[in-house]
């Protein structure tokens, strides 16, 4: 294709070439994984923030199936879908387009910046493109860029994928003798595993972080990197690994407010101190007054109490306990990662772990 010299004055705008084709001599990826790659990339370019021109590109002869497919798997909004069945473009020569589908990321300057990728990587180049010269970790673009590459993954998502993204990142910035890029994407990561509430992200958390920033200690080496990016890893990772997932939690005793299905023999809601080890199978909610995250979830408890006759949850205000009593208080703070809340943990019979950071 031929882009117009105004898509390259828009800031950071990527042109994307998404090749699928049908073509004789070239090899193609497997159905399902096709299907799979469309349905990421199509989940990443509709929750991006970055400024982005996506060209999907058929070269077969089926022109039914072609509209069919854009209509369905690619309907990007402002997408430009392109068909070329009689190959005039000459694509394999220009792209090495060897294997198909394909996507390639062109920069606003008319360079290629990387071939075969798929939508992790793709999101990775991206990145790399966009930081600034005085690097600010955690910023709301890059947050957004982390948010859209997992969002990708649907219901796939799974902890192993943390590590997954961070290999991508150090192959396309470590791998290519690019140090600074390694540090900002993969300090960003670290921001954005610290800040989402998500049980699946947080379960990976730990294991990219003793590999890629605390198991890379020849890499950060600056002051810098101590203040902004090791800090955080070592604060992370204790947080982390407070009551861990198959163990009990601490035998210790809250002020909380008991909710259930009210029946016959019992009120939906009792006043207390209760003991987390005695509970059973519950769901412990530790919530703050203040935070609007906070409001959804105990909404979310109405709702399940609701609809669950057997469902039992434990709602314990911290900001009621740092009030009345600042030491146990501390000890509770001690205890959980409460560093974002709510913070929700499912206990089974003895106050056994056997859920972190859920979503009701």
């Amino acid at each position: 294709p031929h882009y117009s010299m105004t898509i390259f004055w828009v800031f950071m705008s990527f042109p994307l070439v998404s090749c699928s084709t049908y073509t004789p001599g070239v090899r193609r990826m497997e159905r399902g994984a096709w299907e799979a790659e469309s349905s990421r990339l199509k989940s990443f370019l509709d929750q991006n923030s970055f400024p982005l021109e996506f060209y999907a590109i058929y070269t077969g002869s089926d022109e039914a199936s072609w509209a069919r497919y854009r209509m369905k798997d690619l309907a990007v909004e402002g997408a430009h879908h392109l068909w070329d069945p009689e190959v005039d473009s000459d694509f394999q020569m220009k792209y090495g387009v060897l294997e198909t589908p394909q996507m390639v990321l062109v920069g606003q300057d008319g360079k290629i910046l990387g071939r075969k990728l798929d939508t992790s990587a793709l999101g990775v180049l991206i990145s790399r493109e966009g930081h600034s010269e005085e690097y600010v970790y955690g910023d709301k673009l890059q947050m957004d860029f982390f948010n859209a590459l997992f969002l990708a993954y649907g219901d796939e998502l799974a902890p192993e994928h943390v590590e997954e993204v961070a290999s991508y990142i150090a192959e396309r910035t470590l791998g290519e003798g690019d140090l600074d890029q390694y540090k900002y994407v993969e300090g960003d990561l670290l921001y954005y595993l610290y800040s989402t509430r998500s049980e699946v992200l947080k379960a990976g958390a730990v294991p990219f972080i003793d590999k890629y920033i605390l198991g890379a200690d020849d890499i950060w080496t600056e002051p810098s990197d101590t203040a902004n990016v090791i800090n955080l890893a070592n604060l992370m990772k204790d947080l982390l690994l407070r009551t861990p997932l198959g163990e009990p939690v601490p035998d210790i005793a809250v002020p909380a407010v008991l909710r259930r299905r009210p029946c016959l023999f019992r009120k939906g809601t009792k006043e207390g101190v209760f003991k987390l080890r005695k509970l059973g199978n519950a769901y412990v909610v530790f919530y703050s007054e203040g935070c609007s995250s906070c409001k959804e979830t105990l909404d979310a408890v109405e709702a399940l109490i609701a609809s669950n006759r057997r469902a039992k949850v434990l709602l314990v205000n911290m900001d009621r306990i740092m009030e009345e009593d600042p030491e146990l208080g501390d000890t509770i703070l001690e205890s959980f990662d409460l560093s974002v809340m709510p913070l929700v943990l499912k206990l089974a019979k003895g106050g056994i772990v056997n859920g972190k950071y859920i979503e009701l």
